[in-house]
């Protein structure tokens, strides 16, 4: 590892290490208060993931996740990420990813009628909300980085 590239590792709750990188040159991710590009060097760092795109720049490519959650932690020399659900771009199976946005339509159209005396969202109405978020993320990522 050069002083300009770092180490990354992104980590799947449920499938444990879904990708390796030990030659980064850059970073940027979505945490729960905007985006947040890292560098070799970075300061150490907590911070909070949002359900978003992830960008891995090496000397030679750029690579792209979808990610669910989690935390990244970052060290000067290395950023470890472990989240709920890390997909590259090129795994995101979009009839899965269109089935799953039709639905949460489908169920957020069906919750309209529901929805409690002081506004608000039900429940499954929230639910499908982020399921729609996630849906329309991945296959927003599809359409960016499938078409190059």
């Amino acid at each position: 590892m050069s002083a300009s590239s770092f180490s990354v590792q992104m980590v799947d709750s449920a499938n444990g290490v879904r990708f390796i990188e030990p030659h980064a040159t850059f970073v940027k991710f979505t945490s729960r208060d905007g985006d947040v590009g890292v560098y070799a060097g970075h300061t150490p760092s907590l911070i909070d993931c949002a359900d978003g795109e992830i960008e891995l720049v090496t000397s030679n490519q750029t690579q792209a996740f979808f990610v669910q959650g989690g935390l990244a932690m970052i060290d000067t020399d290395s950023i470890v990420l472990v989240a709920d659900c890390v997909e590259s771009v090129t795994d995101i199976d979009v009839d899965r990813a269109q089935s799953s946005q039709d639905r949460a339509v489908k169920r957020l159209n069906e919750s309209a009628s529901t929805t409690p005396p002081l506004g608000g969202l039900t429940l499954d109405a929230f639910r499908a909300n982020r399921a729609l978020n996630r849906a329309e993320m991945r296959l927003s990522l599809v359409k960016k980085y499938r078409s190059q």
